[in-house]
C-alpha cells in the first residue's frame, strides 16, 4: 500500500528547461509506502 504525496506530478519551471532542454518531459511524482 502507498499514499501519493504529491496531487499531481511536479513539472520543471521555464527557466530549468531553458537551462536543461532534457528536464521537458520530466514529471516527478513521489509516494510514501505503508
Amino acid at each position: 500500500k502507498a499514499i501519493d504525496l504529491t496531487q499531481k506530478p511536479i513539472v520543471p519551471t521555464l527557466k530549468e528547461i531553458e537551462h536543461n532542454p532534457r528536464a521537458h518531459s520530466a514529471k516527478l511524482r513521489a509516494i510514501m509506502k505503508i
